[in-house]
Formats: C-alpha cells, sequence, structure tokens
C-alpha cells in the first residue's frame, strides 16, 4: 500500500515536468492599482465606525435586560396566579358514598 501511493506521487509529479509557470500579464499591477485608487471605492471612517459598534453593543445590553425583565416578571406573575388560584380538586372525596 505504501508503494501504490508513492507511485501515484511519482505519478503526479511526472505529470507535471512539461507544464509552465503562469505568467500574469503585463498591466496586471497597473489594473490593481487603479481598481484601489478608483473613486467608486467607499471608505468608512474609523470613528463612525466606532459609533455604529458602541450603538450595536448598547442596543443588544438594552434588548438583554428588557427581556430578563420581562421573564422575570412573567415568573412572578405565574407564581402570583398560582398561589391565589383555586385548587384543582374542590372536593377531597374520592369516592361518593
Amino acid at each position: 500500500m505504501n508503494q501504490n501511493k508513492e507511485n501515484e506521487i511519482s505519478a503526479i509529479l511526472e505529470s507535471m515536468k512539461g507544464s509552465q509557470r503562469a505568467k500574469p500579464s503585463m498591466d496586471l499591477f497597473a489594473k490593481i492599482e487603479r481598481e484601489i485608487n478608483s473613486a467608486d471605492t467607499l471608505i468608512i471612517p474609523l470613528r463612525q465606525l466606532k459609533w455604529a459598534a458602541a450603538a450595536a453593543i448598547l442596543l443588544l445590553i438594552v434588548n438583554g435586560l428588557t427581556m430578563q425583565q420581562h421573564y422575570n416578571h412573567q415568573k412572578a406573575k405565574s407564581v402570583a396566579e398560582f398561589a391565589e388560584g383555586e385548587s384543582i380538586i374542590s372536593n377531597y372525596t374520592l369516592y361518593d358514598q
């Protein structure tokens, strides 16, 4: 099995012998520079990005606190309703006599 893998590797390396190295076009670097320096590129100032991140974090915190308060209120409400409610069985006599 080990010899089989070595044969496969050798076959792959042998198949690459006649191939040539890839060559980029002559104006590729100029095209990349033009694309980088084009006016269509939108640059977001770091200050604006920081404010957006702070607003998102604040929104998540407020949302979490609101959900926690709602959950605690519903939990207290259900406990109070259960304590005040009538029992399921009003007559504990199981069999009529």
